[in-house]
């Protein structure tokens, strides 16, 4: 694993640009930019797709004292429990509705903390509508109707991440055909103690550790200290306390809730303390994000689930040709950055980012694109947009934790990791190899 020290950014030029700038530039967070490019190549075939993307517009995850806003969410989940995987729905006789009281929850009406709007679920209707466009229309890539031996969707085990991967399937296939029943759709998740789909310290400790050395840096301290007195006001405006636990990514959480609904702010906050705040967040999270170790902690293994999938067709084993990934902005923006794409910017609501396996008609050459928000762009450490597939097994190898690292030599756990193997002409393949310690963490 490598460990690199991040390049300091001018300190005192970017706290100027905090003053002057914030109360010019449009808030970016309520949602993604969403404009889906073709790749033009006759001599190259596209063979998987994988998008890793953020969920939809939600509720607030936190609310203070002075905040009165009233939240009310129409979108429901209508279930039916089955004891067998693979049951149909021609015995349901009836559905049911899972309905949360009014005014009984911590966020006045009859919403959760977090929970996705319906605002959400259109903006995973409208980029699984785009989708549509380019895979099945353009491309003709994946049937017009849903397959599931085409289409594989997993999603981190949260409500937001679930409704929006539906709501996104619902768009990229807005009708299905299920003869005398309707079909089953299976949506695969892991429990979030053990799910690497967003960084995850109890799978990586050492990403925690890493964590809390990196805003201990001068840098890091001296950056967040000149913003006090901001940070103090901000306090005393939501909680009525100066000294509260309310962190930069709390303050910027709740109030981007209210922005992007058009509630009202607690009394005397104003966008422009919101938009400082935004920036002065993603900033700090910058900082962590540009250490390369920490990016591949919080995110290295999935690289290698998405590689393995790829060699693993590339050597003649079925795969799923289109694979979806429902996660959060905390999944998205080190996912970029450990392939060196991360453009700094927060992902805001519905972020996307896709990476595609082409290979050539003969199938001897096989490639990795990066398309982050549907915009092919060039990966770090690749010799080209099209990246030939050793080159990113490289790039992976090189991101990928090794339990040592992540556990320390005495408590690495039990674990497989997969090891990428090309002859001289670009084939892969894909071979799991074992490796044991002491005990599991």
């Amino acid at each position: 694993t490598r460990f690199t020290t991040m390049g300091l950014y001018a300190f005192a030029l970017v706290a100027a640009l905090f003053v002057v700038q914030t109360s010019a530039i449009d808030y970016p967070y309520c949602a993604s930019p969403n404009d889906l490019q073709p790749t033009v190549n006759a001599s190259l075939q596209l063979q998987m797709v994988q998008i890793i993307f953020r969920h939809g517009d939600r509720t607030m995850l936190n609310r203070w004292p002075n905040d009165h806003s009233v939240w009310y969410c129409n979108l429901t989940d209508d279930m039916y429990p089955s004891k067998s995987s693979e049951a149909t729905t021609e015995s349901f006789d009836r559905i049911f509705k899972k309905k949360y009281m009014d005014n009984r929850e911590v966020l006045p009406g009859n919403c959760l903390f977090g929970q996705l709007t319906g605002i959400g679920y259109d903006q995973h209707i409208a980029l699984g509508n785009q989708l549509r466009r380019l895979y099945v229309d353009t491309y003709q890539f994946i049937s017009s109707e849903y397959s599931s031996d085409e289409v594989w969707i997993r999603t981190g085990d949260s409500p937001r991440c679930v409704d929006s991967a539906m709501a996104q399937l619902i768009g990229l296939y807005p009708t299905m055909n299920g003869g005398s029943s309707l079909p089953v759709v299976d949506v695969y998740t892991i429990d979030s103690v053990q799910d690497n789909l967003s960084p995850n310290t109890v799978l990586c400790p050492a990403l925690a550790t890493l964590g809390a050395e990196l805003v201990q840096q001068p840098a890091f301290v001296n950056f967040d200290n000149s913003f006090a007195p901001l940070r103090a006001q901000l306090r005393q405006l939501l909680a009525n306390n100066p000294n509260a636990s309310i962190t930069w990514g709390g303050m910027m959480d709740a109030l981007s809730a209210l922005t992007c609904h058009n509630m009202s702010y607690p009394a005397g906050v104003t966008m422009d303390m919101l938009l400082q705040a935004y920036k002065i967040n993603q900033w700090e999270y910058n900082y962590l994000l540009q250490n390369v170790t920490y990016s591949s902690y919080a995110i290295g293994t999935l690289y290698v689930e998405m590689l393995d999938r790829m060699t693993s067709l590339a050597a003649g084993t079925p795969q799923p040709k289109y694979l979806m990934y429902s996660a959060h902005d905390t999944s998205v923006a080190p996912f970029l950055a450990g392939l060196g794409l991360y453009t700094g910017e927060w992902p805001p609501y519905a972020a996307h980012a896709e990476l595609e396996l082409w290979s050539d008609t003969g199938k001897a050459n096989w490639f990795v694109q990066a398309k982050p928000y549907g915009q092919a762009a060039l990966i770090k450490g690749c010799s080209s947009v099209m990246c030939p597939i050793k080159e990113f097994a490289a790039i992976v190898a090189s991101l990928t934790p090794t339990p040592v690292a992540c556990h320390g030599p005495a408590l690495a756990p039990a674990h497989h990791t997969t090891a990428v193997h090309l002859d001289p002409v670009g084939h892969a393949q894909a071979t799991a190899t074992a490796a044991t310690t002491s005990r599991r963490a």
